[in-house]
């Protein structure tokens, strides 16, 4: 019995071990096929997963591609900044601003949004950390002249990473093509300008229709405003600048003349080395005085240490004259250098110092006297007057109005009236000892010429 057990469970192990191999076989093939169908299933899963990226890089470079298409006809059409962020807003549904080199906002839109998230000057070190929000360089001429913020809406963060660098770059072309538009008209303006002053006569009356087509009239009283900057080398020198940066100075100077911050810049301005010339229409002492005074102030906001000095011609009223106006300021602005410093000096109120300053090409001394007298000469002719003779008389006895009325055989109060004559005509208030010296010595060479013209007339 024991040996037929045996040889059973001989057989039976051997049966056994059969099986179990086969078992085992198949269970191997079956693990492989699982194997097989995962990693399968898994390069399904990438590839779709591949797919669909491409798919959206390809969505991303389209919306891409069409958003620069549009920012370049934009430019190209002549579109400035509130045009391209309108673009830009428009197309990719997000907020954009453009900020200029100080910071502050120039252009933005908000797109379909009623309330701008955008801040009135750009904190940088808040973009900067910011996930919803690009900020790029905005450069021209090889200067940093401002930055683009885009701020995320419904696009996409990658949308908006793609487009950020095409947006700063249709800034920068739309800055460009302003920057060589002002530089053209600049260069048209300086000519212009120097047609006016130094040119033959047809060219200033030439240059005078030119500067009407710039939208510069050249009506009523014309003046010419002279400047020197006193000691820009010096504050180069003082601040570590170099020639660059000190000429950029000196253009920023003529920018601030010519488009002055309230609206009364004076259009042509032209500036060679420190020295600064502009024509000025329709302006009195008054506004000539405090034009002058508020470029000097806005120019020292940014340089406290540039010193200005300032010369202003008399009202002349036909281009003709610019050049001998041009003259007048010459010699004002040496008066101003010599006496005055920083103060503005007008030609007209210099009155015996224009004398011993004035350029010999200008007939300073003719103009002086009828400056003073010119007025009481034809209001005397007109009005069978005695103005001139008044005058004299009030000089003659040490400005004593009892003492002139009695030596005219006149009354006091009919003096008085004269004298308030003589100062509507001339502006010559002759109670000031200035006033005084000026008016006698414009009477003193009044008659001199007066004797040298009659003695003149007599020679055969």
């Amino acid at each position: 019995m024991l040996e037929v057990w045996r040889r059973r469970q001989s057989i039976f192990t051997d049966q056994d071990v059969r099986r179990m191999v086969t078992l085992a076989d198949f269970a191997t093939i079956a693990i492989d096929n699982a194997r097989l169908h995962d990693e399968q299933a898994a390069s399904t899963a990438e590839a779709e997963r591949a797919r669909d990226a491409l798919q959206q890089q390809v969505a991303v470079l389209g919306r891409s591609s069409r958003l620069q298409q549009d920012l370049l006809t934009t430019v190209i059409g002549g579109g400035g900044l509130p045009a391209i962020t309108r673009t830009v807003a428009t197309e990719l549904d997000c907020e954009i601003g453009v900020y200029g080199p100080d910071g502050a906002l120039v252009a933005a839109h908000s797109g379909r949004r009623l309330v701008s998230a955008l801040p009135a000057a750009l904190p940088l070190a808040r973009a900067a950390h910011d996930p919803r929000t690009w900020v790029r360089p905005v450069y021209a001429d090889g200067d940093q002249v401002g930055q683009v913020v885009l701020l995320q809406g419904t696009r996409s963060g990658e949308l908006m990473d793609a487009v950020a660098g095409q947006v700063a770059m249709a800034c920068s072309l739309a800055l460009l093509r302003e920057r060589a538009a002002s530089r053209a008209r600049a260069e048209a303006i300086d000519q212009v300008v120097w047609d006016l002053l130094q040119g033959p006569v047809e060219h200033r009356l030439a240059a005078r229709t030119r500067a009407q087509q710039l939208n510069v009239p050249l009506t009523g009283g014309l003046r010419v405003v002279h400047g020197r900057i006193e000691n820009v080398e010096d504050v180069a020198t003082e601040h570590g600048w170099d020639a660059s940066r000190t000429d950029r100075v000196r253009r920023h100077l003529l920018r601030t003349v010519r488009t002055l911050e309230d609206g009364r810049g004076l259009a042509l301005a032209s500036l060679r080395g420190d020295l600064l010339v502009a024509v000025a229409a329709d302006l009195d002492r008054a506004a000539a005085k405090d034009l002058v005074s508020a470029i000097s102030t806005a120019v020292r906001r940014d340089w406290p240490d540039l010193r200005l000095s300032w010369g202003v011609s008399r009202e002349h009223h036909d281009v003709v004259a610019l050049p001998s106006a041009l003259n007048e300021a010459r010699t004002a602005l040496a008066a101003a250098k010599r006496l005055g410093g920083e103060h503005v000096f007008l030609y007209e109120e210099l009155g015996i110092v224009r004398l011993l300053l004035g350029s010999g090409d200008d007939p300073d001394l003719q103009t002086f006297i009828d400056d003073v007298t010119g007025p009481l000469v034809a209001y005397d002719r007109e009005h069978d007057g005695s103005l001139i003779r008044t005058l004299r008389a009030f000089f003659d006895a040490d400005c004593s109005q009892r003492v002139a009325a009695e030596r005219l055989f006149v009354h006091h109060k009919t003096l008085r009236y004269r004298l308030e004559r003589i100062r509507q005509l001339t502006g010559l208030d002759l109670s000031r000892h200035e006033d005084r010296m000026r008016a006698d010595f414009a009477l003193r060479l009044l008659q001199v010429n007066q004797a040298a013209g009659e003695s003149g007339a007599d020679e055969p």
